[in-house]
């Protein structure tokens, strides 16, 4: 297919689409990205030493931010250029999101450290370190371990495993703390949490707006 003979030489080994879907990266310690309009090849994200957690395209479209297990998250423009680079966490750092604004970045490291940064600037803002006594450090997948802005930017949700902190990170309060699965955190800051056998629709303070039964 067009894919195996297009891709010949791409050094990646996952992949997953850009925020605006013309794009696919693929990662390893660099990311290979492909045009799908094209199918070529454009310039690709280069200069982490370590394997690449997580890759984030800003909603304004204007930048792209990586994290790796090196420690360092580094913020590209559209072209491949290096913006700068942010340096602050003294563990892998296992996942990385952007605001709705596209004006800061929150990070989360192996060790439960969460850390949130102005774009503009190369030292954390905010450090919260309270989470990293209660961590899971039995889990070695990112997957088990991620950080999400909610849908109005005044909210951060950690996923530990099983385990959700809604955050305030600029009081650094936890606002709510759940069990279960999170299924989106988006608009309006609703949060659905599935505990079985039923799903249960949340406000970002944690109170249920609706339950849905009929999950065996």
């Amino acid at each position: 297919g067009f894919l195996e003979e297009d891709m010949n030489g791409v050094n990646g080994v996952n992949a997953q689409f850009s925020e605006d879907g013309n794009e696919i990266y693929f990662t390893t310690n660099i990311v290979d990205r492909l045009d799908l309009k094209s199918y070529d090849l454009i310039q690709p994200l280069q200069g982490h030493v370590s394997s690449i957690s997580d890759v984030e395209y800003s909603r304004d479209g204007k930048f792209i931010a990586t994290s790796s297990s090196d420690g360092t998250i580094r913020i590209w423009q559209k072209n491949g250029e290096i913006i700068r680079v942010l340096r602050g966490h003294g563990a892998s750092v296992s996942d990385i999101d952007i605001s709705p604004d596209s004006q800061t970045i929150v990070s989360l490291d192996v060790e439960g450290k969460v850390k949130l940064w102005n774009i503009s600037d190369s030292k954390p803002f905010l450090e919260i370190d309270k989470y990293a006594s209660q961590y899971d450090t039995n889990f070695s997948t990112t997957l088990d371990r991620t950080v999400q802005f909610s849908g109005d930017g005044k909210s951060v949700l950690l996923k530990n495993n099983n385990r959700y902190d809604v955050i305030n990170p600029f009081s650094k309060e936890t606002v709510k703390s759940q069990f279960g699965r999170v299924l989106f955190f988006e608009e309006n800051s609703l949060t659905s949490i599935t505990t079985t056998p039923e799903i249960e629709l949340r406000d970002k303070k944690g109170n249920l707006i609706s339950a849905f039964k009929g999950h065996e």
